[in-house]
């Protein structure tokens, strides 16, 4: 499992690079405390970005070499003119 951010990064591009622990949703169950401690502290990230400011990308799916499973990757940009 990755680290629970216990600080809202002060680089951007690294508040966009935020991890979610697989399997999100089994923790909820088996482990309602940390899920709630990864639940606040990512949204305590996400309430700090400034929507108007964020580059809009199709989400797509694709196979990385040497990660397992697919994986949801930043796709081509849309809507740059708003």
């Amino acid at each position: 499992m990755t680290h629970i951010p216990h600080r809202v990064p002060q680089d951007p591009a690294e508040r966009l690079m935020v991890e979610i622990p697989t399997g999100f949703d089994a923790l909820l169950t088996t482990q309602p405390g940390l899920a709630l401690e990864w639940r606040l502290a990512t949204r305590e990230i996400f309430e700090s970005l400034n929507l108007d400011d964020l580059p809009r990308h199709e989400v797509v799916y694709a196979e990385i070499p040497g990660r397992s499973g697919t994986l949801m990757l930043q796709g081509g940009e849309f809507l740059a003119n708003l």
